[in-house]
C-alpha cells in the first residue's frame, strides 16, 4: 500500500464531503508519498526523539497532529540556514521518512477524534454530550463538554487527570474541594476561543460548566474570569494541562481506525509533555 492511499484513506473516512480545504494545513510536510508504506507512527508531534523511535520501529510513514517545523503553517523558507531544520531534515531524508500532518481533518469529523481519545484515556466517553447546534458561538456548538453521571470534587479531577495523562505537576484555579459535574474539555488551543477569546467565558456561563480543562491559556481572559469567580465565591474552576498533553491522547486512540482501514502495522509514539519542572 503507497503512503498516498493511507492519507487518501483517512481524509475519506473523516471528511467524506470533502469540507475541509485543500489548503488546510494538513499537508504532506516531508517525504515521497508514492513510496510503499513499511510502517506507521501516529503521534502529537514529529520530533526528534519520535522520528529516532519511527526509524528503530523499521516505519517510514509518521502522521503528526502539530507542526514539525516550529510553525503553524511549517513554513520552511525562514529555515534554510538553521542548524536545528538543516539536522532534523537531513535525519528524515537519510532514513527514508514521510510526514504527513492530520489535523484539521481530525478535529472537523463527525465527532471530533481529538476529543473521543482525550475522553477514552479519562474513562469519560460516555459522558461526552453532544454540541448545542443553536449556541451562540464555536465552543457552545462544539462536542466538547463531559456531563458526569455524579458529582465529584475539583481535587479528584485533578488525580484522575495526574495519572492518566501522567502529569507531574498541574496548575488550577478554585478550591479542591468544590464541586464538579459539567466539565469543559478546551484541548488544544480551544481554551483560547477559536478566533474570539470571550467564547470560553461564555461557554462556562451559559452552559452552568463547573470546571475548564484547558491546554493552551491567556492569562488576562479565561483564567482572569476564573479566578474572579472564585474571589466572588461563583462554583467555577479550571485546569490547565498545556497543548501536547490535552491532544496527545487522541492521536493513541487514532490506532485503531489506521490499523481498520490501512491493515499496516500502527505504533503511537507518545511525543512527551514538553516541559521539565523545578519545584
Amino acid at each position: 500500500m503507497k503512503i498516498q492511499a493511507v492519507i487518501d484513506a483517512l481524509k475519506q473516512e473523516t471528511d467524506p464531503e470533502n469540507k475541509v480545504s485543500p489548503k488546510s494545513i494538513d499537508q504532506l510536510i516531508i517525504g515521497n508519498p508514492d513510496n510503499e508504506v513499511h510502517g506507521i507512527v501516529v503521534t502529537f508531534m514529529a520530533t526528534v526523539d519520535v522520528i529516532k523511535s519511527a526509524i528503530k520501529e523499521g516505519s517510514n510513514f509518521i502522521i503528526t497532529h502539530e507542526p514539525t517545523w516550529f510553525s503553524g503553517h511549517d513554513q520552511t523558507e525562514w529555515l534554510e540556514q538553521n542548524k536545528a531544520f538543516q539536522v532534523k531534515k537531513q535525519l528524515i531524508l537519510d532514513n527514508n521518512i514521510t510526514i504527513w500532518r492530520f489535523h484539521d481533518h481530525m478535529h472537523f469529523a463527525k465527532h471530533d477524534l481529538i476529543m473521543k481519545g482525550f475522553g477514552q484515556q479519562l474513562g469519560w466517553q460516555q459522558f461526552l454530550k453532544p454540541g448545542d447546534t443553536d449556541g451562540k458561538n464555536v465552543l457552545e456548538q462544539a462536542e466538547l463538554c463531559f456531563d458526569l453521571a455524579d458529582e465529584t470534587t475539583l481535587e479528584q479531577v485533578l488525580l484522575r487527570l495526574k495519572q492518566r495523562l501522567n502529569l507531574h505537576a498541574i496548575r488550577y484555579i478554585g478550591d479542591p474541594k468544590q464541586k464538579v459535574r459539567k466539565i469543559a474539555g478546551l484541548v488544544g488551543g480551544a481554551s483560547l476561543g477559536l478566533g474570539d477569546e470571550r467564547n470560553p467565558i461564555e461557554l462556562m456561563a451559559d452552559k452552568n460548566v463547573d470546571l475548564a480543562i484547558c491546554g493552551d491559556i491567556t492569562e488576562w481572559t479565561l483564567s482572569a474570569y476564573i479566578r474572579d469567580c472564585n474571589m466572588l465565591g461563583i462554583n467555577k474552576s479550571m485546569v490547565i494541562i498545556g497543548h501536547e498533553r490535552s491532544e496527545e491522547f487522541g492521536m493513541k486512540y487514532l490506532v485503531s481506525l489506521v490499523e481498520q482501514l490501512t491493515n499496516v502495522k500502527t505504533t503511537f509514539i507518545d511525543a512527551n509533555e514538553p516541559f521539565s519542572y523545578f519545584v
